[in-house]
């Protein structure tokens, strides 16, 4: 419930039905880190569309792609992009 999770010092982003939205303070809509990342791990058709069989197979784009979002992050914030 909404009181538990208030107790362990998380703060909720829920609206009640009614509510209307809150701005957030860049004035943009908020994006969450899960869609964030599933919007990245869309950039690769390998994994959008799933040609592989073996599940092994899958894992290791699906470890690839993460470890390429990294690189790239990376590279990015110290402004060296490839």
């Amino acid at each position: 419930t909404a009181r538990e999770v208030t107790c362990r010092g998380i703060c909720l982003h829920l609206r009640r039905r009614g509510e209307k939205r809150l701005r957030c303070k860049t004035g943009r809509p908020r994006r969450w880190v899960v869609e964030r990342t599933n919007s990245w791990h869309n950039n690769f058709r390998a994994l959008r569309i799933r040609w592989d069989v073996l599940a092994q197979h899958y894992l290791a784009l699906v470890h690839f792609a993460c470890a390429l979002i990294a690189y790239r992050a990376a590279t990015r914030r110290n402004g060296h992009r490839f």
